[in-house]
């Protein structure tokens, strides 16, 4: 985080404003605009982001998955990409099952009680997981 600028506020600038510098990504949100440190980390997301960006826009033929398939893609994404970021603001996350196109997830540590939750399973995780997956998964939080 630099100037409160999380990792998913420069992936939906990436996303949404088709940055592809680092210099962009500190003009459009602020971030690695002080000292500088957090450079790196923006590189790493910018490559990150757009490499997906990449693969989402070539899509391959999609064949029907089994649901052992599909609950082995998700377990990958939630813990490559998803989780990842989760704990870099102190959260997790837990897939809790899978029914047809529901995904039923848990989320743990700061995600918990956190007010912005149903923004992050929404906008970030159900995104995510249409994107690498199948995109007619819905994300719920288990209750």
């Amino acid at each position: 985080e630099c100037f409160g600028v999380t990792d998913l506020d420069v992936i939906r600038a990436i996303q949404e404003s088709g940055l592809r510098s680092v210099e962009e990504i500190t003009n459009f949100t602020k971030a690695g605009g002080g000292c500088g440190k957090c450079e790196d980390r923006l590189r790493e997301i910018l490559q990150q982001t757009v490499e997906g960006l990449a693969e989402k826009s070539t899509p391959a033929k999609e064949k029907r998955m089994t649901t052992l398939q599909k609950i082995k893609k998700i377990e990958q994404v939630l813990e490559r990409e998803i989780r990842p970021t989760l704990k870099k603001d102190g959260g997790d996350i837990e897939l809790v099952d899978v029914d047809g196109d529901f995904v039923t997830v848990s989320l743990r540590g700061a995600c918990a009680g956190c007010h912005s939750s149903r923004t992050t399973l929404k906008e970030y995780v159900e995104k995510k997981l249409r994107e690498q997956v199948v995109d007619s998964l819905i994300v719920e939080e288990e209750k």
